[in-house]
């Protein structure tokens, strides 16, 4: 959820029964899809700006799809340099 200019270190974490399907449990959204794009991440992309946009990649897939509803989708945004490597080799 996007915070208000002022407030950047706020957080209003959701839950929701995550992954969609008969195995879904209450998960944290921002965890679940933090966590599912990192492989994507590490493969495709390296930068904390490419992590973001598989972040919400995923997250919009599951809401067009409708497993996720809209409200739950993560609004996230970077605060620093976004061309921050994710990996360190």
């Amino acid at each position: 959820m996007r915070s208000q200019p002022g407030a950047e270190l706020s957080c209003r974490g959701l839950n929701y029964n995550l992954p969609p399907g008969a195995g879904a449990q209450g998960r944290g959204v921002l965890s679940y899809y933090a966590t599912a794009a990192l492989p994507a991440a590490h493969s495709m992309a390296h930068t904390m700006a490419d992590w973001l946009t598989h972040i919400e990649s995923q997250a919009q897939r599951d809401v067009e799809a409708g497993h996720l509803p809209v409200f739950y989708r993560p609004q996230l945004q970077l605060l620093g340099d976004g061309a921050q490597p994710i990996f360190y080799v």
